[in-house]
């Protein structure tokens, strides 16, 4: 069952990408820079982001997992902040020559993870690579406190090293985020292995964003009742019958 798995994701995998490069991607984009060629970069958020998370109300996934239920007007906030106050538009386009569909916004704490259920999947806390997606869909991180080394950031093998399996990967290639709440991660899910580290102490809250490539500037009209549910699959099936509004 697992081969047969493994050949449909590669399968749609494979023309997801091919359909996005044709239909979606500009001739006009800096083909060398650093995203394109390791699959994440940190950019710095000139206007961060302000959303009071401290009295947010939240909702229990698991014992090691709550997300913050973000408000129609919190979502809206977000999405101006980033690809307008910040000229995240323009960024992403120059890099990666795709204009994008906001397609899933999650705010979400974890907490440290016991060694007796550490072999257990409690929030993307194993290696993995989103085999559902194509190669140029992106995922924004954004911390919303100081993220240490002992905080849990997020861990990522660059898109080459990830190529080999990872059992045979060495330990100390990897990239571990740590940074302030004007700091942006963007990276490839696809083409890069990564998990969710195991915060030491205190919980670690952080914002997530999955973008997908689109004709122009949208964003999906369920925004606020996706965060609710899992995270979008093979997000190219959904672009084509799901609504969206401009941004």
């Amino acid at each position: 069952i697992s081969f047969i798995l493994n050949l449909f994701f590669n399968f749609y995998n494979f023309f997801a990408t091919k359909i996005e490069n044709i239909l979606f991607r500009k001739k006009k984009f800096k083909i060398n820079n650093f995203l394109l060629k390791r699959g994440y970069e940190i950019v710095k958020l000139k206007n961060k982001l302000i959303i009071d998370f401290k009295n947010k109300k939240t909702i229990s996934k698991n014992k090691y997992f709550k997300i913050y239920v973000l408000t129609k007007k919190d979502l809206e906030k977000i999405i101006f902040t980033l690809f307008e106050k910040n000229n995240l538009k323009e960024i992403l386009e120059k890099k990666l020559g795709f204009k994008f569909d906001v397609n899933f916004i999650l705010a979400y704490k974890t907490y440290n993870v016991r060694l007796k259920d550490q072999n257990r999947g409690w929030y993307a806390n194993h290696w993995h690579r989103d085999k559902t997606f194509s190669k140029n869909i992106i995922k924004l991180i954004i911390p919303l406190h100081q993220i240490g080394s002992i905080d849990g950031g997020i861990q990522i093998y660059d898109k080459n090293i990830s190529q080999q399996r990872i059992n045979k990967i060495k330990k100390k290639n990897c990239f571990i985020f740590k940074g302030m709440e004007n700091d942006l991660l963007i990276f490839n899910p696809n083409e890069c292995f990564h998990k969710a580290g195991n915060p030491k102490s205190k919980p670690r809250s952080q914002l997530m964003l999955q973008l997908n490539p689109s004709y122009d500037w949208t964003k999906d009209k369920k925004l606020y009742e996706k965060q609710f549910r899992l995270e979008p699959k093979f997000p190219l099936v959904e672009y084509m019958f799901l609504k969206k509004e401009k941004i």
